[in-house]
């Protein structure tokens, strides 16, 4: 079980939660990385947080903005149950696939034929993950994760606190900390 924690400069944080087999009759347990993976495929639940609040990443239809307010649902409204560093009941329409591509990384959605893909400095779905916008390089260094975009690699995806949104952010905005 893994998973990630991303904390950016004052409003933005974002952690990514990931785990691989952890499938029992009871469901699915996703749990927070701590350290750098083999592998990074596996599926994955974006989620951020702020004043104690958890959003999740909601998948959606295709060439759909997700750099929305609407796109970021409070993981009790989504009926996500967090406990400590473990999230279940998660439905699956949060719920995103990590396959490696060469060196870079795409995430489909899981109940869709959409990819996340960075769009101008913000996030949107495409039906390929062959262009460069929906690939992301994958690090981790002192527990801080950052997840670059391909196409513009000034960019990460980010949580917005102050909006409530998920976007992508040029380093210059939003650094890791």
């Amino acid at each position: 079980n893994n998973a990630y924690s991303f904390k950016l400069s004052k409003n933005t944080s974002m952690t990514v939660t990931w785990t691989k087999n952890t499938t029992t009759s009871t469901g699915t347990t996703y749990t927070k990385l701590t350290t750098t993976p083999s592998s990074w495929a596996g599926d994955y639940v974006i989620v951020g947080s702020v004043s104690g609040k958890y959003y999740a990443l909601k998948a959606t239809g295709t060439g759909t903005t997700l750099g929305a307010t609407s796109s970021a649902v409070q993981l009790s409204t989504a009926g996500i149950t967090m406990s400590g560093s473990k999230l279940t009941n998660v439905p699956t329409n949060y719920v995103y696939t990590c396959k490696k591509s060469g060196s870079y990384y795409y995430f489909k959605q899981k109940n869709s034929n959409n990819y996340l893909a960075y769009k101008s400095s913000g996030l949107t779905t495409s039906t390929s993950y062959t262009g460069k916008t929906t690939l992301w390089s994958l690090s981790i260094s002192s527990g801080n994760v950052t997840m670059k975009s391909k196409s513009n690699t000034s960019y990460r995806l980010c949580f917005n606190t102050s909006s409530k949104m998920f976007r992508c952010y040029s380093n210059n905005t939003y650094k890791l900390y």
